[in-house]
């Protein structure tokens, strides 16, 4: 999903504070999907191989969550996508290699939120470890609303194909709609050669449905606003929220 659990930061020196309240969609997402604590998680990470931010401290105050991590400076992949920087296809690349780290651990999951990621030195580092996300808990859930997004960290099909959403949809805000069309091509030919993956997209999950809004809005007349329209329609950020509204808010 495009919004963090700790959506609040805070750069003193060299560490960066983040911190969030322990109410609402946070709350549950936090009880139904996370195993471990943040230190446990990046050691997991650690252990795969990937490069992380290093998690100084955690702690929980008046219902606020908080975390320190070291400061890394670079830009997100995001970031980079926004600029339409060109280091972006080897920052690609280096996102897919820590994938394949990753997959190596049948029971370890990442927020593959492209603003997670920090490329520093020529390196990719991951920032975010709330909340830990294990395989093993996350089958556990019951909680239907979440389903559809839990279903992005167990189903591989869908992790790629948020991932190959994400990548459009935030380069599509810097380039006009040729480029991000050549671009496409590109982002093929990345997922073939560096992981030697096929995507199947036409999987009925909410990341198929917008990346056939994506596609149809490159080979059509459609405007970048009727995009922006159309995408939120099947936006997964927003049928979690809306359904966690009508289950727990609106029945308060």
């Amino acid at each position: 999903m495009e919004s963090g659990t700790f959506n609040h930061n805070k750069k003193i020196f060299n560490l960066i504070i983040k911190y969030s309240k322990d109410l609402g969609l946070s709350k549950l997402i936090l009880e139904e999907m996370s195993s471990k604590s943040a230190k446990e998680y990046m050691k997991d990470i650690n252990d795969c191989g990937v490069k992380t931010a290093n998690v100084l401290s955690e702690f929980s105050i008046n219902k606020t969550n908080i975390i320190i991590e070291n400061y890394i400076s670079g830009m997100t992949i995001d970031q980079i996508l926004k600029n339409n920087s060109p280091e972006k296809l080897t920052a690609l690349k280096q996102l897919f290699i820590i994938y394949k780290k990753i997959s190596n651990n049948e029971n370890l999951c990442l927020d593959w939120n492209l603003k997670n990621f920090i490329y520093h030195n020529n390196e990719l580092y991951y920032i975010d470890f709330v909340p830990s996300i294990y395989k093993d808990k996350i089958r556990c859930s019951k909680e239907e609303i979440l389903k559809d997004y839990i279903d992005t960290y167990l189903d591989s099909n869908v992790t790629l194909l948020g991932i190959y959403y994400y990548i459009l949809k935030t380069l599509s805000n810097a380039v006009n709609k040729e480029e991000l069309l050549l671009f496409s091509y590109e982002l093929d030919n990345l997922f073939k050669e560096e992981l030697n993956i096929k995507l199947d997209f036409n999987s009925q999950h909410e990341y198929g449905k917008c990346i056939k809004i994506m596609r149809e809005y490159l080979n059509s007349n459609f405007s970048f606003k009727q995009l922006e329209e159309q995408l939120k329609k099947v936006s997964l950020e927003e049928k979690v929220n809306e359904d966690y509204k009508k289950k727990y808010v609106l029945h308060m």
